[in-house]
């Protein structure tokens, strides 16, 4: 059976939760959302150690040059928002992530 993304992102926390807590916080969003944001944060896990405002910035920037557009970049930083509260930890993107983000969706409005 696959884990749940609350179930990999709970054990990878600091957050314990019971079974059946799990499966209520899988219930939040659809498997199909459970997916994109495991595929980003897969993404996340492999450029950015440690996860921090400047290092989220500056992996939504590279994506950005490479050719991802606005929605994709603005569902990265959901899955790392979700991924926080899951772990009981505090949002790690901050003013940096925010004004990246701005200047993404501004120049990238014709990618999606």
């Amino acid at each position: 059976m696959n884990a749940t993304l609350s179930q990999e992102v709970s054990t990878a926390g600091a957050v314990a939760l019971s079974d059946a807590a799990l499966e209520l916080a899988g219930a939040a969003i659809s498997p199909r959302t459970q997916a994109l944001y495991r595929r980003e944060l897969d993404r996340v896990r492999a450029d950015c150690e440690p996860l921090t405002d400047a290092t989220l910035a500056e992996h939504l920037t590279r994506r950005h040059r490479a050719g991802a557009a606005p929605s994709t970049l603005s569902l990265t930083v959901a899955a790392v928002r979700f991924a926080a509260k899951l772990r009981g930890r505090p949002r790690p993107d901050g003013p940096a992530v925010a004004l990246v983000l701005d200047g993404i969706r501004r120049n990238g409005r014709n990618r999606g």
